[in-house]
């Protein structure tokens, strides 16, 4: 993560139920275990459950945004993007690749296949006729064989698709379905190629160990971040709402849970 060093606050948007430990607020759609893997995750960070197409943060106020697993589920990949654009100056997006989804498709609720191509994400709607394993493949080949899994840490390009971005995110869509062979980016690797991926991947992981230790576990002042989703004017947090004093309206709070859709707008009085 090259920009994760240019300081601010770090969103997780679509934290779901793994999030990324040095991510400082937590955003996800559902309180329920809808289009995830597993419980959502909950610990002494804000967790804020909204709508990704409307991010009731203020603009530019995150040094840097991960969005993992989470594009592939939206409707307008567009206008997400452009989103977290607004309310962050970097960021991290990562999407199972399109061989993945193509491999796996089971898992209906994600819309699109993403590719990257000359540094631009492409989505492209899924194909609903593809049904091959109906099962998590890879999740237990990965998990029960050892050689598939250094074979998957050594070969990210064939299961991840992973873009960082400084300013705009570069993406386009596309309305055709892909031919299967469109699915398989270059697979060409020598000795010497494995040995850096492995070595890559080694470093990876070193990187977010020191990181993750040395970064200080910050409590941020969410109240200065938020906007009203519904008028964007500036909001206070009481102990069980958060108000707003241009539209007089509130959302509900139940510690660190902020209930921050419009579907959740109270009038106030």
């Amino acid at each position: 993560m090259r920009y994760f060093a240019l300081g601010g606050a770090v969103l997780e948007v679509g934290s779901g139920h793994r999030p990324y430990p040095h991510s400082d607020v937590l955003v996800d759609k559902h309180l329920e275990d809808a289009e995830r893997e597993g419980p959502l995750h909950r610990d002494h960070r804000p967790l804020v459950i909204c709508d990704l197409a409307n991010l009731p943060f203020r603009d530019r106020v995150f040094g840097y945004v991960i969005a993992a697993h989470v594009l592939e589920h939206v409707e307008e990949p567009e206008s997400a993007a452009r989103e977290i654009e607004r309310v962050g100056r970097a960021g991290y997006i990562e999407t199972p690749s399109a061989l993945m989804e193509f491999v796996e498709p089971h898992r209906e609720y994600h819309r699109w296949s993403v590719r990257l191509e000359d540094g631009r994400l492409v989505f492209v709607p899924k194909d609903p006729v593809s049904r091959q394993f109906r099962q998590h493949l890879t999740h237990r080949l990965i998990t029960a064989n050892l050689g598939w899994k250094l074979f998957a840490h050594t070969n990210p390009r064939l299961f991840k698709t992973i873009l960082e971005w400084r300013d705009r995110i570069p993406l386009r869509l596309e309305r055709r379905a892909l031919h299967p062979d469109d699915y398989l980016p270059d697979i060409h690797q020598g000795p010497g190629g494995f040995l850096r991926a492995l070595l890559r991947k080694a470093g990876g992981w070193f990187t977010r160990a020191v990181l993750d230790a040395l970064r200080p576990r910050r409590r941020v002042r969410l109240a200065s971040l938020l906007r009203c989703p519904r008028c964007h004017g500036a909001v206070s947090i009481a102990a069980d709402r958060v108000r707003c004093a241009a539209c007089s309206g509130s959302y509900p709070r139940e510690g660190q849970l902020y209930f921050l859709s419009d579907d959740r707008f109270e009038a106030g009085p």
